[in-house]
């Protein structure tokens, strides 16, 4: 079966098909909706969903809580079963805002999520304002009650190179790891990084 999680504002929903082209089926109930009150971090819209099995067979779905005027942070909630019901994390936003004039002051969004060795690595677009340029960044966690930011990952660069990145995913592929994402105009981008690299000489 194949699960197709989407926002449908305010709420996120899922649909199901058999083959990935569909037909797809959408499934009565939102997966998740804003339930929190006027104000607060999520209560605006849900959005930006992001699924996926941990280790301990929890369904796990990441994704963006705003409360308005595009005040974005990111949230998880699980679940037993794939479709849900997802209960939300009482600790949300799990990755809140930094502090003023840090790398992710005033965007916490798109949420994603690579598991390696037990380590949970969550890329997320950044910026120290509400709006471009976004950077992507990344925060780990091993128990899913405390997280670490790590800082930017894929920066902005420069001249010609200077492109927004968000809205992304990774996956190996190989000896490679291939993250893809969106870039200025909306269009889509990819960047690589080896899986294997040899150690600096510390000669």
């Amino acid at each position: 079966t194949w699960y197709l999680f989407y926002a449908d504002r305010p709420n996120i929903e899922v649909a199901t098909a058999t083959s990935p082209a569909g037909p797809y089926t959408i499934q009565t109930e939102p997966v998740l909706q804003p339930l929190a009150p006027t104000g607060t971090w999520d209560s605006y819209r849900v959005d930006e969903p992001y699924v996926f099995q941990r280790n301990d067979g929890k369904w796990v779905l990441v994704y963006m809580g705003d409360a308005g005027s595009i005040t974005e942070q990111v949230g998880y909630a699980t679940a037993d079963n794939i479709t849900g019901p997802y209960t939300p994390f009482a600790g949300n936003p799990c990755i809140a805002f930094g502090p003023a004039g840090s790398f992710d002051a005033g965007t916490v969004a798109d949420p994603w999520v690579y598991e390696y060795h037990g380590v949970y690595y969550i890329g997320y677009t950044v910026s120290p304002t509400k709006s471009s340029p976004w950077y992507t960044a990344c925060a780990t966690t091993v128990d899913w009650q405390t997280f670490t930011k790590i800082g930017v990952i894929l920066p902005l660069g420069t001249g010609e190179d200077a492109a927004n990145s968000f809205r992304g995913a990774l996956q190996r592929i190989g000896d490679e790891y291939v993250f893809s994402y969106t870039n200025d105009g909306y269009h889509m981008a990819i960047a690589t990084q080896p899986v294997f690299m040899a150690p600096p000489d510390l000669i």
